[in-house]
């Protein structure tokens, strides 16, 4: 049960991530805004507060998939490899990384 729970919790992430439209973002044009202690993070794009899901593409073929609510990430974040499996996941709350970030080997493990 321990094992599934966890599956299962990304199974369902995964499909709510792929019921909006996932859209391309060069970050290099987001500005980021930090609180006073560099704590919280908030994004936008032309004085405007990112919504939605945002997929990040690296240089080495691989991406990161975001969910950001005004201009806050928030959720888990999920980085692929250039093969396409999950290299890390992170979680976020209201632009704050929250909890661990968990990395995976070249097969998502």
């Amino acid at each position: 049960m321990k094992r599934i729970l966890p599956l299962l919790s990304f199974s369902l992430y995964a499909l709510g991530m792929n019921a909006q439209e996932v859209k391309d973002i060069n970050w290099d044009q987001v500005r980021r805004k930090y609180n006073s202690d560099s704590s919280r993070m908030e994004l936008s794009l032309n004085n405007l507060p990112l919504n939605g899901a945002y997929k990040q593409r690296f240089d080495d073929g691989g991406y990161g998939l975001y969910n950001i609510k005004n201009g806050m990430i928030t959720g888990d974040v999920l980085w692929y490899n250039a093969a396409g499996k999950v290299s890390a996941r992170m979680g976020y709350k209201n632009g704050v990384r929250h909890g661990k970030k968990e990395n995976y080997d070249g097969q998502g493990k």
